[in-house]
C-alpha cells in the first residue's frame, strides 16, 4: 500500500493517499516508511486515513504515538484493535461507525489509556473514549467515571440508570445516536450540552431527578415533543417554564412512578434515590 507522508522533526505523520474505502481485509501499518530515500518512523496516523475502509483488523505499529481524528470512522467490518505502549493521543471520533467493532485491547504498560473488558477509557478511569458497539459487556459506567466522549456509546442500546452520579455535565453528543426507551437524569446533573441525546429515535421517556431544571440546548434531546418528561414533585410548573424543557410533549410529577414502571420486576430490581443510586 502507498502512503502519503509528512515529515514533522524527522517523523512521520502518515495518512493514505487515496480513499480508505479502497483498503480490504487484514491491514498492517509498517514502523517506518520510506521518504525522498530517507527512512522515518511511524508515528501518527492521520485524520480520516482509514475512514470507511473494508478492513477487518489492522496491525498498528509499536511507535505509534497519536491516533488524528476520525482515523477509523465508518470501518464497519473492523472488530478489534490493540493499542501498543506508546500510544499517547486519541483524537475525536477515531471508532465511530465501527458497527461490528466488539474489543478495544490495550498495552497494560500504556500510561495514558487502559481497556476494561474491551471498553476504551482513560487511564484514570475518569474518561469513557469508547464502548464498541458489539461488545457484550453489561453497558454500564465505573464509579470514577466523570466524562463521556462525544459518539464513545454510539448505537449502542443504554439501560435508563447509565448516568452515574460523579457526572455533573451530559456532554455534547454523549449518546450520540444510542438506542434507549428512557433515561434517568440524576438529581447532580447541572447541564446537558448540545446533541446530548441526538438521533435517539426510541427515546420516549426522560425521568428527571433534579428540583432545579438543569441549563439545556434548544437541540439536546431529539425531538422533545415526542417525550413525556417526569419531574419531582412540586417540580412541573417550573419545568413548563424553563427554556426547552417546556418543549417536551408532557411534564408529569410521578419520578418513583416512572423509575419503577422500567424495572423489569419491582420484586428483583432495586428502585433509585433522588441520586439515580
Amino acid at each position: 500500500h502507498e502512503f502519503e507522508a509528512t515529515v514533522i522533526n524527522d517523523n512521520i505523520s502518515d495518512s493514505l493517499s487515496d480513499c480508505g474505502c479502497t483498503y480490504m481485509g487484514n491491514f498492517t501499518i509498517p514502523e517506518t516508511i520510506s521518504y525522498n530515500d530517507n527512512i522515518y518512523t511511524v508515528t501518527a496516523i492521520g485524520s480520516v486515513a482509514f475512514a470507511w475502509a473494508g478492513i477487518t483488523s489492522v496491525t498498528l505499529p509499536t511507535t505509534l504515538t497519536k491516533i488524528e481524528d476520525r482515523a477509523f470512522s465508518g470501518c464497519r467490518s473492523l472488530t478489534s484493535i490493540y493499542l501498543h505502549e506508546n500510544l499517547n493521543e486519541i483524537g475525536f471520533n477515531i471508532f465511530d461507525g465501527c458497527d461490528e467493532l466488539a474489543r478495544i485491547d490495550v498495552d497494560d504498560r500504556n500510561k495514558c489509556f487502559t481497556s476494561i473488558d474491551g471498553v476504551l477509557y482513560t487511564k484514570d478511569l475518569c474518561k469513557l473514549i469508547c464502548w464498541p458497539c458489539k461488545n457484550e459487556s453489561e453497558i454500564q459506567l465505573l464509579p470514577p467515571t466523570t466524562h463521556i466522549s462525544p459518539c464513545a456509546l454510539m448505537n449502542c442500546t443504554i439501560p435508563s440508570n447509565i448516568i452515574s452520579e460523579g457526572i455533573c455535565v451530559i456532554t455534547e453528543k454523549s449518546f450520540y445516536c444510542c438506542i434507549m426507551d428512557s433515561i434517568i437524569i440524576p438529581s447532580g446533573i447541572q447541564s446537558i450540552e448540545a446533541n446530548a441525546f441526538y438521533g435517539c429515535w426510541h427515546l420516549k421517556e426522560v425521568i428527571c431527578l433534579c428540583n432545579v431544571p438543569p441549563h439545556i440546548n434548544s437541540d439536546s434531546f431529539w425531538m422533545p415533543s415526542q417525550i413525556t418528561l417526569h419531574v419531582p414533585a412540586g417540580c412541573a410548573e417550573s419545568y413548563r417554564r424553563a427554556e426547552y424543557w417546556k418543549d417536551f410533549g408532557q411534564i408529569v410529577e410521578d419520578v418513583y412512578t416512572a423509575i419503577a414502571e422500567i424495572c423489569d420486576s419491582p420484586l428483583s430490581t432495586p428502585l433509585y434515590d433522588l441520586q439515580g443510586r
